[in-house]
């Protein structure tokens, strides 16, 4: 009779700890409307879905990543705001999965006359 019961609290403890922890990166480029030169030092945002927010900038050539490994990550509703020095903020939210684990979303700023 208490073989039954090991087994049950066996699988109990392995649905409390849920699904294992998954890794999603993020990556993409920066560029100017008009002449798609790249940004550098544009500031991403990256809001994680139940996970927290991340901030990096972008190197010279533009191009960021970022990777995050969360229980239950996703990519659905994972939101992106970018902002730079004369130029109009960007924003992107993901509205599918990103089955690869990788989402690459690039931008075009306007440039902000002054």
């Amino acid at each position: 009779m208490r073989y039954p019961l090991a087994v049950a609290a066996g699988l109990g403890v392995a649905i409390a700890c849920g699904p294992p922890p998954r890794t999603l990166q993020v990556q993409g480029e920066v560029r100017a409307r008009g002449t798609l030169a790249p940004i550098p030092r544009a500031e991403v945002l990256i809001e994680w879905p139940r996970a927290g927010q991340t901030t990096v900038r972008t190197n010279a050539q533009g191009r960021y990543v970022v990777g995050r490994r969360a229980r239950n990550l996703t990519c659905v509703g994972l939101a992106i705001t970018v902002r730079a020095s004369d130029f109009a903020s960007g924003y992107a939210r993901q509205t599918t999965e990103c089955t690869d684990g990788v989402l690459t979303v690039d931008f075009t700023l306007y440039p902000v006359p002054r």
